[in-house]
């Protein structure tokens, strides 16, 4: 028995390690894009001091609103809300500073991990202690094993998503904290996307619970 424990501690550790893994690089990914369409929009693409200033670097609501905006842009041409400078040139001036700049991303994700994301004690007691089930449509992973072996389920993408809960933002411009997360499916992640608040997409998922109900 003791070693069964073990085992299963240990798969509980991995996926918890796993989705923290996930969390982390995509919203380092996120917090590097805003740190340098920052020094972008001030012509500094070249920073000294780099690494104390990305230490330093605090985004605030304003500037991701301005980030969003231009993540709707359609063509390369459109341009950056509020300047003359094209959006393509951003683009373009990002991928040369990433392939410039690849061998010190470890460094900078390192500094992102200790100074904004959240600690992994702090993560490992929500994922662990709060209650895994879908917060808008009230699935949980167990039911959705039962449908996957019952073949309820049909997205084609459960090689990569759907088997377990994700982790969601109520608040998609705040943090990552126990107080700011939730578990959510992919079902219900994918379609609200960051389109949609919370309280708004809540009768969308009364809805997907409805469904949910039928094929269960």
């Amino acid at each position: 028995m003791k070693y069964v424990y073990c085992f299963v501690t240990f798969k509980v550790m991995n996926a918890t390690q796993r989705k923290f893994n996930d969390l982390l690089a995509r919203n380092f990914s996120y917090d590097l894009k805003l740190f340098l369409f920052t020094n972008f929009l001030e012509n500094k693409m070249e920073i000294s001091n780099l690494f104390e200033s990305y230490e330093r670097f605090k985004p605030d609501d304003t500037l991701i609103d301005l980030y969003s905006t231009i993540k709707q842009l359609a063509k390369s041409t459109d341009q950056i809300p509020t300047t003359t400078i094209e959006i393509g040139k951003f683009d373009y001036s990002l991928k040369a500073w990433n392939v410039a700049n690849k061998s010190i991303l470890s460094e900078l994700k390192n500094i992102y991990k200790n100074k904004r994301f959240i600690k992994i004690e702090a993560f490992n007691d929500f994922y662990n202690t709060t209650i895994k089930k879908c917060f808008y449509c009230g699935i949980t992973e167990d039911k959705i094993s039962q449908m996957i072996e019952n073949k309820s389920i049909y997205t084609k993408r459960l090689f990569v998503r759907g088997r377990t809960l994700e982790i969601d933002k109520k608040n998609p411009k705040g943090n990552y904290d126990k107080e700011n997360m939730l578990f959510c499916c992919y079902w219900c992640n994918n379609a609200k996307t960051d389109e949609f608040t919370l309280e708004e997409f809540k009768p969308i998922g009364e809805i997907i619970k409805e469904i949910w109900k039928k094929r269960f």
